[in-house]
């Protein structure tokens, strides 16, 4: 009886020992598991130099048709004589409907901010069906910001709704349809006033686009992952020169000293100036 006892004791132990073994293999096999990511992630190939090459090029390029466009813009506001150019009917009227936003900021301002973020988005999904992609699910629209959910993003998707005004083009499409059916110039007296459907229009286009540019100015200063994606300097040198284009746009069709030909003519010329002073200038640093 006595002989009998140990040999249990050495049965039970073992079991113990096998369970003790199997426990501490478990860890090892997860943590051997976790480290695979890790692995994949280190072996990323850096960019290739002809891509930030390339992209260096493009921010120099932007910077460059972004002081050219500046500049020529300056030029051609300067070029018109004062208050004439202030007082013309497009610019009284687009000045009326800019004053229209503090106030209606002031008094809805979570309507607005929804409004602006279904632009917003809705201007992403045009572009992404534009550039060939898909849009998977419904699009997220809130106060607090919005997202699409899609299988293709470039420079234009996702940058598209910062410089593209989607109620301003909105309103422009819709006169433009209305100005091939009645005549928008046509004088209305209300009474003692005189009113044109155009000044309805150039109220509306003010409002819409000095909507645009504040919501844009305040999306741009939160953290957005719309300019990360190609670069934050890039992303805001596209913007600032896009909307650069819109506002000289407008003064060409606002104003009548200022035109489309001029303000091309006086761009080249910018243009080639520039080019001839750093001609100028590199050659007198070689020789």
């Amino acid at each position: 009886m006595a002989s009998d006892r140990p040999s249990p004791k050495k049965k039970a132990t073992r079991p113990k020992k096998k369970a003790a073994a199997k426990k501490r293999a478990t860890p090892k096999k997860r943590h051997s598991a976790k480290k695979n990511p890790a692995r994949t992630t280190r072996c990323e190939a850096p960019a290739p130099y002809w891509k930030l090459v390339a992209r260096a090029a493009f921010i120099l390029l932007l910077t460059l048709l972004a002081g050219i466009t500046t500049l020529t813009f300056l030029q051609s506001i300067s070029a018109v004589k004062g208050i004439s150019f202030l007082t013309t009917e497009p610019v009284f009227f687009f000045g009326m409907g800019m004053l229209v936003l503090p106030l209606l900021v002031w008094g809805f301002s979570d309507q607005l901010l929804y409004l602006y973020v279904f632009g917003h988005e809705l201007t992403h999904v045009i572009f992404i069906y534009l550039c060939g992609g898909k849009v998977f699910g419904d699009i997220r629209v809130s106060v607090t910001g919005g997202h699409v959910v899609t299988n293709k993003s470039n420079l234009l998707i996702s940058l598209s709704p910062y410089f593209v005004p989607f109620y301003t083009v909105l309103i422009g499409t819709g006169f433009l349809v209305a100005r091939l059916l009645v005549d928008l110039n046509t004088t209305i007296q209300l009474g003692p006033l005189a009113f044109k459907p155009m000044f309805l229009f150039y109220a509306m286009i003010g409002f819409s686009w000095t909507m645009h540019i504040y919501y844009t100015l305040t999306m741009l200063l939160k953290d957005q992952p719309d300019l990360h994606m190609n670069g934050t300097l890039m992303s805001l040198l596209v913007i600032y020169l896009a909307n650069s284009i819109v506002v000289t746009a407008f003064v060409i069709l606002a104003s009548s000293s200022v035109t489309l030909r001029s303000f091309l003519t006086d761009w080249s010329t910018n243009l080639i100036n520039l080019w001839n002073a750093t001609l100028f200038r590199i050659a007198a640093l070689v020789w």
